[in-house]
């Protein structure tokens, strides 16, 4: 599965952050939206046979979950990185631990951000981050200082060497843009999808089942159209053997055995207005870290990869209408 080279007569001197960065940016972001979108076109295709459907369909959501995952340990690295570019950036993000729940029992209160970053700059074991509650606190900051949060050096009137005047608008505009794009990321509905796609990683912990015959079982007369399922569907066992709610978990609308979408035009939905659109953001801040951190090593802020943008093109009038294509280019 994998290969290594011999240690040879020269030491290999570690990955820089400028490499760990510029190779993120041209290649690492963009590797999940385009497996994504491979299983995607294998499960609209017509002579898809039910497992190959039952397949794609399990793949591109877990990925979908894992698009996210990256954009929250991206941001929360990119914001201590920020604090001191002397550390490692592959060092922090491999250290950083992601919850994507909080306990009700340990409320995380303010002052949490600086914590997590003294943490891991005076150390150098793995920490536990929440990044929504750590994200949520950045985006309280004023705007002034926000782009500095995530590692950009920003002042309001840049050199047109830094910043092209075609691409100012979008700089000086940029707390807002931060704000608009993190902002979905801290949804509490989150911490289901990363529970969803935890369970589909971990095979076992799904059953194929048809959702009519368990509408019966429930005592319920479901109408197809409702239910958007066809027969066979994959279900999540978010909690084992157990599948029905308690009048608690539906009061605060927790959900412990759900089913997944097998819609083709729920999944194109989900393909362009969040794998892309959360991939967008991740490059477009990432190539702000990049260019004001690495003055004479300019990255492009429009994806330069063929084989997104020929997906993006193919797409324009529906990008258009939702968050606008012009944003990617």
């Amino acid at each position: 599965m994998t290969a290594s080279l011999a240690r040879g007569p020269v030491a290999e001197p570690p990955i820089t952050s400028k490499q760990f960065l510029d190779s993120f940016l041209e290649y690492g972001c963009w590797l999940r939206p385009l497996a994504a979108w491979t299983h995607l076109q294998a499960f609209e295709r017509e002579n898809a046979r039910e497992l190959e459907s039952l397949a794609s369909l399990g793949s591109f959501y877990q990925l979908a979950g894992q698009v996210v995952e990256d954009a929250l340990t991206m941001l929360v690295a990119w914001s201590i990185w920020g604090t001191d570019k002397q550390q490692s950036l592959a060092d922090i993000v491999e250290r950083l631990q992601l919850r994507l729940s909080v306990s009700s029992k340990s409320p995380i209160g303010p002052g949490y951000v600086e914590s997590i970053q003294q943490k891991i700059l005076k150390s150098s074991k793995r920490v536990d981050v929440h990044p929504r509650e750590y994200l949520s606190e950045l985006l309280t900051r004023r705007d002034e200082f926000l782009p500095g949060s995530f590692g950009i050096a920003w002042k309001r009137n840049p050199s047109v060497k830094l910043i092209p005047r075609d691409v100012l608008p979008l700089w000086q505009n940029l707390a807002r843009f931060i704000k608009e794009g993190v902002t979905p990321l801290l949804d509490p509905r989150g911490s289901l999808l990363a529970a969803c796609y935890n369970k589909i990683k971990h095979g076992p912990q799904i059953i194929v089942c048809d959702p009519f015959e368990i509408a019966k079982i429930r005592g319920l007369a479901a109408d197809p159209k409702d239910l958007m399922l066809n027969n066979l569907s994959i279900r999540l066992l978010l909690r084992g053997s157990r599948v029905q709610e308690t009048n608690e978990e539906l009061e605060e609308a927790e959900r412990i055995s759900p089913f997944i979408f097998d819609d083709a035009d729920n999944m194109r939905r989900w393909f362009f207005q969040q794998i892309i659109h959360t991939t967008s953001l991740l490059h477009s801040l990432g190539t702000f870290v990049f260019n004001t951190s690495y003055i004479d090593s300019k990255r492009p802020l429009s994806v330069s990869r063929t084989e997104i943008v020929e997906i993006i093109q193919s797409q324009g009038d529906h990008l258009k209408r939702t968050f606008g294509v012009n944003k990617l280019f």
